[in-house]
């Protein structure tokens, strides 16, 4: 629509500024300068080189053809002799075109062959700076689109704890042609070329391949997102009447039967507002509406993006110039314009009526496929490892615990593209990665509980912690408590840290054993060790300096996986991990001992008391095995250092009695009294001994996640701030990272 239009529906909007200056002006990239003769070097090394070796084939060169001639016929590119670049080669950029692999899977996970025409604006000329590497990113909007399918999960399991016998209904709009709806500046336009059959090629609207561009579209498709959810909140609203155009081509909802069992929602750990019942949420040009099946409420939400889409959009004329299309995709409408409890979403399957979220069948078939082929060669293709690192990327997006075993797939696919031959031998251990990955793939088909997917109040707490010649841990829920002490033989072979990452396993695992860890359990591991409670989220470990940290690591996604709970980690000041400090190190005291000087001497710490029990013959029988393989030390053994509370304590009598009598300098002195020292009793405490009451010490202020990961806020359009806002101002979803 025309600027002066616009403005009445968004000139409140935080992104108003760039949406007008876009629309005035054109999308201009914020780029580095760069000097004139180093421009015209790399021009000139781009019109001698041509494409990429994608675009020269027969096949890729019929396709950059006729992607090429329908951006002319629609006014996307305009085509220029070769010999103007010498007017304005001081201003140019030249991109390589070339054309990437799109294929889609039948739901037998057939491939099915789909080509996309790209415009590499990162490739390196001489001077090494490209387009893309002259970007001033700090210029560019805030981009939020990444973590929309997060903050849909948070809505829908927030809807369903609050209404746990509602369904909940999905619906998604396209836009076609998105990034073809933004036009260029001139000078942008320039620095955006490309030459074909001796044509040079002038991009005016937005590329396939510019950093800047998905950041930039998203100013205008964000502002359209929430103008929609600022109408489903608008009581002067009447869907009945005032509607877009293609409602009618919208199927009506559709609804799972009665006997589907309907999942129930944890309690989350952050607060929604509790008087919405429909919102809508975007990824770059996927509209994804929600909305609670209570009323008209499902009809009004379905039709809310659609009409602001419509109010935000040229409409189309009877005598248009140029071939143009309505922005909402038709082909796509009735197929995925429909409210449904179960939607293709973002490439995962959502199924609000369970709560769970499916890697759908044909992708799970074909990248299986892909990857059990990739495991039975010795030497693998880069492009092949590059492409199954994008498939389980977008896997890792939903399994976080995946995210552990990518880094080393990743560097032996920078290592396979960086040889001279495009291949690599694949390790022993990247195959054990792959190996992994795809259980969490069959995990991820047969449906994940989208309960475990957000910020959740933890159901379990642990903390635990090592030293040089034990480990120890606890649940400060159940108090169950452990320690084990490292058999001589076994000291030394591995760093503290390690020792660490095995204890806060350890503590987990015992749990898991006993039947106390529930599906879609959230266990909350704390350490006062930065490196492992890093390396329960992520870890990047070197294949030969921390094998064993690898091992551990695989062990702990296979038991998240088998008991389909989710893992948090939260580091902790020595101060506060007392409890575990005396489990790892005191073991020259006995278990009722220990408990005592625990409960003497931190009862803070374990407000439903304490009891050690022993650990169990698996987990002793692996870990002692697992230490075992590790190379044995050089060093000569450590004497044990016992906490600081054993050290102040008494202890027990362990010297031997002498033989010889003893003969006093005193004339004359009283008997002494024969007492045994322990330590001293435990004291116990004026409040009632809780859970409720000892859990205040867990929370943790400086730990709570980004709001902006997990809400999405309405009132951006109006400026108005819904009555229930008690997280933050809504105008800074745009500028709070």
């Amino acid at each position: 629509q025309p600027v002066d239009t616009l403005r009445k529906l968004l000139q409140k909007h935080p992104l108003w500024p760039f949406v007008e200056c876009y629309l005035l002006n054109g999308i201009t990239f914020p780029l580095l300068p760069i000097p004139d003769d180093l421009r015209r070097i790399d021009c000139e090394f781009m019109l001698e080189r041509g494409n990429h070796k994608s675009a020269k084939t027969p096949e890729g060169l019929a396709i950059i053809r006729e992607h090429m001639q329908a951006d002319i016929e629609h006014g996307f590119a305009l085509p220029l002799p070769v010999s103007c670049l010498k007017h304005f080669i001081t201003e140019a950029s030249i991109a390589p075109l070339g054309v990437q692999d799109q294929s889609s899977l039948t739901d037998e996970g057939i491939r099915i062959a789909k080509w996309r025409m790209t415009h590499d604006q990162t490739f390196p000329a001489p001077s090494a700076l490209s387009v893309n590497k002259r970007v001033i990113t700090e210029n560019l909007p805030a981009c939020k689109y990444g973590h929309a399918l997060l903050r849909i999960l948070h809505f829908i399991v927030d809807l369903r704890r609050r209404h746990p016998d509602k369904r909940i209904l999905l619906g998604k709009f396209d836009l076609k042609a998105a990034f073809r709806r933004a036009h260029l500046s001139p000078e942008t336009a320039l620095e955006s070329m490309s030459v074909l059959d001796d044509i040079l090629m002038v991009s005016l609207r937005l590329t396939f391949g510019g950093a800047p561009c998905p950041p930039t579209w998203s100013c205008l498709s964000e502002s359209i997102c929430d103008l929609a959810n600022d109408l489903m909140a608008c009581p002067a609203w009447n869907h009945l009447e005032v509607r877009s155009p293609i409602q009618d081509s919208i199927l009506p909802p559709l609804r799972l039967p009665d006997t589907v069992q309907i999942g129930q929602a944890v309690q989350l750990a952050v607060k929604f507002p509790s008087d919405e019942t429909g919102k809508s949420d975007i990824f770059l040009d996927d509209f994804i509406p929600v909305a609670l099946d209570i009323g008209d409420n499902a009809e009004r939400v379905a039709r809310a993006v659609p009409l602001a889409i419509h109010a935000a959009g040229r409409q189309l004329s009877p005598n248009e110039p140029l071939p143009r299309d309505d922005l909402i995709s038709k082909s796509k409408l009735a197929a995925e314009g429909r409210m449904e409890e179960t939607k293709v979403v973002l490439g995962w399957l959502l199924n609000t009526r369970e709560l769970l979220i499916h890697l759908p069948l044909n992708k799970f078939l074909g990248w299986t496929k892909d990857i059990l082929a990739t495991i039975s060669q010795s030497v693998v293709k880069g492009k092949e490892l590059e492409t199954i690192v994008g498939r389980l990327n977008h896997v890792a997006m939903a399994m976080t615990q995946m995210r552990h075993f990518l880094n080393r797939l990743r560097h032996l696919t920078y290592v396979a593209l960086s040889c001279k031959w495009g291949k690599a031998r694949l390790t022993e251990n990247v195959r054990e990665d792959l190996i992994l990955c795809l259980k969490f793939l069959r995990y991820a088909k047969e449906g994940v509980s989208m309960n475990l997917l957000v910020f959740a109040e933890p159901t379990h707490y642990y903390r635990s912690d090592a030293c040089e010649h034990g480990l120890g841990g606890y649940s400060i829920l159940s108090g169950k408590a452990w320690r084990f002490e490292i058999p001589a033989n076994c000291r030394g072979r591995t760093t503290i840290n390690v020792l660490e990452f095995i204890g806060s396993v350890v503590t987990v695992w015992i749990d898991m054993l006993a039947g106390d860890v529930h599906p879609d359990a959230c266990l909350l591991s704390q350490t006062d060790s930065t490196s492992a409670a890093g390396w329960l989220r992520k870890s990047c470990f070197d294949e030969k300096q921390h094998k064993l940290a690898m091992q551990t690591a695989r062990h702990l996604a296979t038991l998240l996986i088998n008991s389909k709970t989710c893992l948090f980690s939260q580091w902790v000041e020595g101060e506060a991990n007392g409890v575990s400090d005396i489990l790892s190190r005191d073991h020259h005291l006995t278990d009722s001992e220990v408990v005592a000087l625990i409960l003497t001497s931190c009862p803070e710490q374990v407000p439903n008391g304490l009891h050690l029990h022993p650990l169990p013959k698996e987990i002793v029988s692996w870990l002692t095995s697992k230490l075992q393989e590790q190379p044995e030390t050089m060093q000569l053994p450590k004497e044990p250092t016992r906490s600081k509370y054993a050290a102040g304590s008494a202890g027990l009598n362990t010297s031997a009695q002498l033989a010889s009598g003893m003969t006093s300098s005193l004339t004359s002195s009283a008997e002494a009294k024969s007492t045994e020292s322990l330590v001293p009793s435990f004291k116990p405490s004026e409040l009632v001994d809780s859970a409720p009451n000892g859990l205040t010490f867990l929370k943790r202020h400086n730990v709570e996640p980004p709001w902006t990961m997990w809400l999405r806020p309405s009132g951006l359009t109006t400026g108005l701030i819904p009555d229930t806002t008690t997280t933050a101002d809504w105008r800074m979803f745009y500028s709070a990272n």
